[in-house]
């Protein structure tokens, strides 16, 4: 990565996809303030060369929400969260799968925020959406489906929960990751 930064510059495709992948790597290795620094400044490197819309831009911003959430920086994560959703839905239309991404994401926010509702909320469409992109037994449509259920059972909804978990429950869970196997 040095070297790609001093040979390409930092606003090289390359160079951006490197440091991407740096930056989520430390993130999942327990760095996160470090992960945080490095979205931050990729994210600065894209929307002054790609623009604040740009699908890049977009994904690194969600990945520092995400890095902010994990922190406890909650009012931050939630603004870049909600600037994010607002871009995706304006550029790429309210049912892509990466706009699912950007609402499941600000879900975990407000969970976190315990504005549970709000959070149930965002799990709900994005299960919808995800089920109806990429299918009933993708991972993301799984792990959002296991989300409401989290929230349906937190408010005391365990009866109106129980089809879900169940519906969970029958699902192959191969495409997961171990932790998000072990949460579902």
């Amino acid at each position: 990565l040095p070297l790609m930064r001093r040979v390409l510059g930092d606003a090289h495709a390359d160079t951006v996809s490197a440091r991407h992948s740096a930056a989520s790597i430390r993130r999942d290795s327990g760095d996160v303030s470090g992960a945080e620094a490095e979205f931050r400044s990729l994210a600065d490197t894209l929307q002054s060369t790609l623009g604040p819309d740009h699908v890049r831009t977009l994904i690194v911003r969600n990945d520092l929400a995400a890095a902010l959430e994990m922190q406890g920086k909650l009012e931050d994560a939630e603004s870049i969260g909600r600037d994010v959703l607002e871009r995706y839905r304006r550029t790429l239309g309210d049912a892509a799968p990466r706009t699912m991404t950007a609402t499941n994401n600000l879900g975990y926010v407000y969970w976190a925020m315990g504005r549970h509702q709000d959070a149930e909320q965002h799990w709900a469409i994005a299960a919808a959406g995800f089920e109806k992109a990429l299918g009933p037994d993708h991972a993301n449509t799984i792990g959002a489906r296991t989300a409401v259920a989290r929230a349906m059972l937190a408010r005391g909804a365990a009866a109106e929960a129980r089809p879900l978990v169940e519906r969970i429950a029958l699902t192959a869970l191969e495409g997961l990751s171990p932790a998000r196997r072990l949460q579902t």
